[in-house]
């Protein structure tokens, strides 16, 4: 009889009064019992609107996961965080941790390398994990540009200047961004420079 005090097995058995109690109820809590038992509400946003959290959540996950592979923990290069705040996160904390779960699992040596975060966040190789909240509908384009369109040239110019924006000026990550390769960027970039030193319409 003593392991049914346990916590365990306390929460199991009011998860199942809890489900007696809302199926014999067709749906409907008696709002006085409904609002004993709602003695707390939390609301954890996404992880992509608290960027700020990814450093904590790197080193706590780089440790469970060094913890369950048997490694040593490894060191964070800089440049990793910048790459993940780039990153939508449509998978939430979880998509993170298995990043840096596949990330130790590769890792040799002393640093961790960004090899397998650059392949799964250019659309390669993340666990697919469906979102808790979804994702806010899109603005409209009027919105966003309500005198005209812009062209596909200044639209391309804003794309790369967010991307290095966001990245401090790294144009690797920055590149991993866009999903393009990094020779790829700097071939815009030399034209955007050419373009500021001599316009040409027909560019």
């Amino acid at each position: 009889m003593r392991s049914l005090w346990r916590p365990a097995a306390l929460a199991g058995g009011l998860l199942l009064l809890l489900t007696y109690l809302w199926t014999e109820s067709r749906g409907r809590f008696r709002k006085d019992l409904y609002y004993r038992l709602r003695t707390h509400h939390l609301h954890l946003p996404p992880l992509r609107r608290r960027l700020g959290d990814i450093p904590l959540l790197v080193d706590h996950l780089l440790a469970k996961a060094s913890r369950d592979l048997g490694k040593a923990v490894p060191e964070v290069p800089l440049t990793l965080y910048p790459l993940l705040r780039s990153h939508g996160f449509p998978g939430n904390v979880r998509e993170l941790e298995a990043l840096i779960f596949d990330a130790v699992a590769r890792h040799h040596g002393v640093t961790l390398s960004l090899g397998s975060f650059k392949e799964a966040l250019a659309g390669g190789s993340t666990p697919a994990v469906i979102e808790e909240e979804p994702d806010r509908p899109l603005t409209p384009l009027a919105d966003l540009f309500p005198d005209r369109l812009p062209t596909l040239r200044e639209a391309q110019d804003a794309l790369i200047a967010e991307a290095l924006r966001r990245t401090d000026g790294n144009q690797g990550v920055a590149a991993v961004t866009l999903a393009i390769s990094r020779q790829a960027l700097n071939k815009r970039l030399s034209r955007r420079r050419r373009r500021r030193l001599s316009p040409d319409p027909g560019d």
